[in-house]
């Protein structure tokens, strides 16, 4: 899905400038990239599902949404044939339908939904893989199972990282008992100079951090 909301804001014009009443200048801009951006754009996704999607299908399908109220990434969505499961993370959607015949209708209508400058809404990719993760699906004495791994990112990152590594791996990804570094008032580690800091940041330190939790 594309994001869409926008974030909106108020700057007070310089005293020179008032006349007599006080102005304001409305900013707009694309909330991409803002801390806040991911609650943002989820509300108005929700709002698009719960009372735009309603509207969506063709007269008299009477398509109903509501979110699940134990799994609020959930939402249930009541279509011609039966229902549709549809859980989101942000703008990363996975869905599944009891009738197939209802699945073509509702890409349709989230293509449109989230269309934005008549650019496609969403993009339909591989249902094996899942925010980094895949999955497989199989069936044994009746009962579906799935199973996700992430060894494809494992192996990328392992191969990128290939200088960085050690012939004997490490006990734990941190040394056990290490506090946390000292930092001076202008927030920066004490003895670790800016070159330093930016060669380690440059190799992709917060990355493999990240991938490493």
């Amino acid at each position: 899905m594309t994001r869409t909301s926008h974030t909106v804001g108020h700057a007070t014009l310089p005293l020179r400038l008032l006349q007599r009443d006080e102005r304001y200048l409305l900013c707009l801009g694309n909330i991409y990239g803002l801390p806040t951006s991911g609650r943002t754009y989820a509300i108005e996704r929700d709002r698009i599902l719960m009372e735009v999607l309603p509207r969506a299908p063709p007269e008299g399908a009477g398509w109903t949404c509501k979110k699940l109220e134990y799994e609020t990434c959930m939402f249930e969505i009541k279509a011609t044939h039966g229902r549709i499961l549809f859980t989101v993370h942000t703008d990363d959607a996975d869905c599944i339908v009891e009738d197939e015949r209802d699945a073509k209708e509702f890409l349709r209508v989230m293509n449109s939904m989230f269309s934005v400058a008549g650019n496609p809404g969403i993009k339909v990719v591989d249902v094996g893989v899942m925010l980094g993760a895949h999955r497989t699906t199989l069936e044994k004495n009746g009962v579906r199972l799935v199973k996700l791994d992430q060894s494809a990112k494992i192996e990328e990152y392992w191969t990128q990282y290939e200088d960085q590594r050690k012939k004997k791996p490490p006990a734990s990804p941190y040394p056990i008992g290490d506090m946390h570094p000292i930092l001076d008032n202008d927030g920066k580690v004490v003895g670790v100079t800016d070159d330093e800091a930016a060669t380690v940041l440059a190799r992709g330190f917060k990355k493999l951090t990240g991938i490493s939790k």
